[in-house]
């Protein structure tokens, strides 16, 4: 028994020191981008190749593969998915068995065919272990920074047979609100709602990615999933789960542009964009995230709009505030207010105690965000 419990001990031991390794993923596209246009009777696909190079920041060696999703965004002035083509999805790639220390990297090439495109320069990102097949103890590093593709055109491309498909679109304008981009975001189903989400699939493996696009910069900033309704959160930072999951889909019967009947389901939400500066942004929801859901088109599952984080505006007017005392006696009192950027904002105004009740004027105090 003593022999036996030791061994059982010593296999714990090992176990929990696999279940507790420590893997981070980032990493950019490097030496450039190579678009091959068609020519003569050669291929009839425009394929992009680039090279991506993985770093693993984490304390553990990593030894697997790892799936790597690129996309695309527009970035001229009209990229707004609500009027044309504002970017594509690529085909997603598992590497081969790589090996990559603590605090290592290594460089993998990835080539693929191009969907149609409008006429327009584009930037390229990858979502690195964009499935999650590989727990990681930091999720909002895994996109890359954008590298531009001066121009891209690509009139003809590989088919996509079968009839399900998935888009999204979000429905009228965004808005800002509690640290989040409050949204109201349309799911559209291409198809027989009764095979949702596919064959062999369930409403729970539909994930959803969302991203703030730094066309200045260039970098990507993940936007964590937060559904915490109408309520501030603590921190919307390094959550164990950041993207969307769909449950309990409910669809509305509707008709797209072309007259064709589709299957529509709405969720208002709010993406958290509590570490991201104030600036100009394109707010990117990449569908289908984590690849589970088999679809007929996947170059599409991608929904961008441009939106501006402004750095304070309040929701709540202070106006018409009574405050009651009584002559030659101070009293301070605390407000509380939202505003777009910050959680929630104390605002202190205190009575001139020198001056009559009558006349006193007031003053602003200390104005500070708050848990």
């Amino acid at each position: 028994m003593r022999t036996s419990a030791l061994v059982y001990l010593t296999l714990i031991s090992l176990f929990g020191i696999a279940a507790q390794a420590d893997f981070d993923f980032n990493g950019s596209i490097v030496n450039g981008v190579t678009v091959t246009q068609p020519s003569g009777s050669g291929s009839p696909n425009t394929i992009i190749k680039f090279q991506v190079k993985i770093n693993n920041t984490g304390s553990s060696n990593f030894s697997g593969v790892l799936r790597l999703k690129p996309f695309l965004v527009a970035t001229d002035s009209q990229t707004n998915s609500q009027t044309v083509q504002a970017g594509a999805v690529l085909d997603s790639m598992v590497t081969t068995q790589i090996n990559i220390p603590s605090m290592g990297s290594v460089t993998v090439n990835y080539s693929s065919p191009l969907p149609i495109l409008r006429s327009a320069p584009y930037a390229v990102s990858v979502f690195i272990n964009n499935d999650m097949a590989v727990a990681e103890t930091k999720t909002l590093d895994n996109v890359t920074d954008l590298v531009d593709i001066p121009n891209l055109s690509v009139n003809r491309a590989p088919e996509n047979p079968g009839t399900f498909n998935l888009t999204s679109r979000f429905d009228g304008d965004t808005y800002l609100h509690l640290g989040g981009v409050g949204d109201t975001l349309r799911t559209i189903l291409h198809g027989d709602s009764s095979q949702f989400p596919g064959v062999g699939g369930a409403e729970t493996d539909l994930y959803a990615r969302f991203l703030l696009v730094d066309l200045r910069t260039k970098k990507v900033h993940t936007a964590p999933y937060i559904n915490y309704g109408d309520r501030p959160h603590s921190t919307c930072l390094n959550q164990p789960d950041i993207d969307k999951q769909w449950f309990a889909i409910s669809y509305s019967d509707e008709k797209d542009e072309n007259g064709d009947p589709i299957h529509v389901d709405y969720y208002n939400q709010a993406p958290c964009f509590e570490d991201t500066a104030p600036g100009d942004y394109l707010f990117v929801e990449l569908l289908n995230s984590r690849d589970l859901i088999k679809e007929s088109d996947i170059h599409d599952s991608i929904n961008i709009l441009p939106i501006t984080i402004t750095p304070v505006t309040t929701e709540n007017h202070l106006s018409d505030i009574w405050m009651v005392t009584t002559e030659n006696r101070p009293v301070t009192q605390t407000f509380s207010f939202h505003t777009n950027y910050m959680k929630r904002t104390d605002w202190i105004l205190t009575f001139d105690s020198s001056l009559s009740y009558l006349t006193s004027n007031l003053r602003t105090g200390a104005v500070g965000a708050v848990d």
